[in-house]
C-alpha cells in the first residue's frame, strides 16, 4: 500500500465540491480534442452549485462526457449545464444507430463514426450506478443530449458566512 499523504482526502472519499471549478478544469484537460473544429462552447453552471461525490469521481465522469461531446460531436454549440437536478451535455452530432442509446451502458457499444473503443460512457454508467446517479441518454433533431441526474447529491451553497455571526 501507498504511504499516507497529507494532500487531502483520497479520490474515492466522498468530499463537498464545487462544480464548476471542476468542469472548468476538465474543459481546459479536453481541449486538445477540439483542434480543427468549430465548436461553440456554452456553460451554464452556478459558481454556487455544490455536490458531494468523490472528487476522483467527479473528474472521471466529467472527462468522460466533456471529452465525448468534444471528440464526437459535430461543428456547432456545446452546451454544458448543470443545477442541483443535475448535469446535461448538448451537442450537434450524427444520428446515433438503433438501440445504440440502451446499450452504451455496456462495454464496447459505439456509433460506427467513433475511433474509441466504446468503454467511455459504459465507465460513467457504472460509476453513475455505484454513487446513486442516473445517466440517460437521447438524440433528436441531430443533436445528441446527455443527462446524468446527481439530485439529493447537489445544492446550491448560500452566501459565506463570517464566523462572527
Amino acid at each position: 500500500p501507498a504511504p499516507p499523504s497529507d494532500d487531502g482526502p483520497p479520490a474515492t472519499a466522498p468530499a463537498t465540491l464545487a462544480v464548476l471549478p471542476q468542469l472548468e478544469r476538465v474543459v481546459l484537460e479536453q481541449m486538445p480534442r477540439l483542434q480543427g473544429k468549430d465548436i461553440e462552447l456554452a456553460i451554464d453552471v452556478s459558481p454556487a452549485l455544490r455536490v458531494d461525490l468523490p472528487p476522483g469521481v467527479l473528474h472521471i465522469l466529467l472527462s468522460n462526457l466533456v471529452g465525448n461531446a468534444f471528440a464526437h460531436g459535430e461543428p456547432g454549440p456545446v452546451h454544458v449545464a448543470a443545477d442541483a437536478e443535475g448535469l446535461q451535455l448538448r451537442n450537434r452530432s450524427q444520428a446515433l444507430p438503433a438501440g445504440l442509446d440502451q446499450r452504451l451502458g455496456q462495454p464496447f457499444q459505439k456509433g460506427t463514426a467513433s475511433a474509441g473503443f466504446g468503454l467511455g460512457l459504459a465507465i460513467v454508467h457504472r460509476l453513475a450506478e455505484h454513487q446513486g446517479l442516473a445517466l440517460s441518454l437521447s438524440q433528436a433533431d441531430g443533436h445528441t443530449r446527455v443527462q446524468l441526474r446527481w439530485a439529493g447529491k447537489a445544492w446550491l451553497a448560500g452566501p459565506a458566512r463570517s464566523a462572527g455571526r
